[in-house]
């Protein structure tokens, strides 16, 4: 049910509400952002108090939000490599706000205690809140509803490859420590459904009258976006293992927690932003 309601509101909201800097899809990536970063204080066993995890979410949510607001702001078109410096200054100030705790604190016993713990704020500082900055920074492209719905089905399209060719054929298994279900027929099946999405998606879109692509470049996008999206599930599925739970969270039926629903997406997005900047630079 989620699917059927959530797919179609994203691709209406994508192509139909460009108002505001994309204000829908950017509620959304901070949501999942700011879910994410939730849901990662408890995989990195930080520890169970109020204060641990609305700081965890401030360190999700700041990164895009800064980055949203400067782009709501800045009213330019492309300016991506700028709203993601902008994003990180205000990401850094963040982590030396918090490590002021230690400059400021009274207590000797608790210096050890916060050091213990503040590298795992700088983490999700960065995964998720970077990294959901820069899918903010696509919003500024000009055809910017139809870039994420691009991204979004290159990503999806390994996933949804992977699943449908694993479950049928997959027979080659164990071929990842990390997450032993996962198949050598999946894994290729992923690779070829990004490849196909990142042809075919230009091709039958107003993309290719902004940005033209010749399709060695597309197909090798399509392999290295399937490589990372590859990457951010298991790199999941190892915190998890760690952890000894099986999903991130409870929020989404059906699917687990944002970011069972996210990762892939966190670990693609620096990819397929590196390819838009360099298509800019090569201009």
């Amino acid at each position: 049910m989620l699917f059927f309601i959530g797919v179609p509101g994203i691709i209406a909201a994508a192509l139909f509400f460009p108002h505001f800097l994309y204000a829908p899809l950017a509620a959304i990536i901070l949501l999942f952002s700011g879910g994410s970063a939730y849901e990662l204080s408890s995989l990195l066993q930080l520890p169970k108090k109020p204060f641990y995890h609305i700081l965890s979410v401030l360190c999700g949510i700041i990164p895009p939000l800064s980055a949203y607001l400067t782009g709501l702001f800045l009213s330019t078109e492309n300016a991506g490599l700028l709203i993601i410096g902008i994003s990180s200054i205000a990401s850094m100030t963040l982590f030396f706000a918090i490590a002021s705790m230690i400059v400021f604190t009274r207590n000797k016993d608790s210096i050890d205690y916060i050091l213990s713990n503040i590298k795992y704020f700088l983490f999700i500082i960065i995964y998720p809140g970077l990294l959901s900055a820069m899918l903010i920074a696509l919003l500024t492209y000009k055809l910017a509803g139809f870039i994420i719905l691009w991204f979004a089905a290159i990503v999806f399209a390994n996933d949804s490859f992977a699943w449908l060719i694993g479950i049928t054929l997959g027979k080659h298994r164990g071929i990842f420590v990390v997450s032993s279900n996962k198949s050598l027929e999946g894994f290729i099946a992923g690779l070829a459904g990004s490849i196909i999405a990142a042809i075919i998606i230009p091709a039958i879109t107003p993309i290719h009258t902004v940005f033209s692509f010749p399709l060695w470049s597309l197909a090798l996008l399509g392999f290295f976006c399937a490589i990372s999206a590859v990457i951010g599930d298991l790199f999941e599925s190892a915190l998890k293992r760690n952890a000894n739970i099986k999903d991130s969270g409870t929020s989404i039926p059906g699917r687990g927690g944002f970011l069972d629903s996210f990762d892939s997406i966190l670990a693609t997005v620096p990819t397929f932003t590196l390819f838009l900047l360099l298509y800019q630079i090569s201009l």
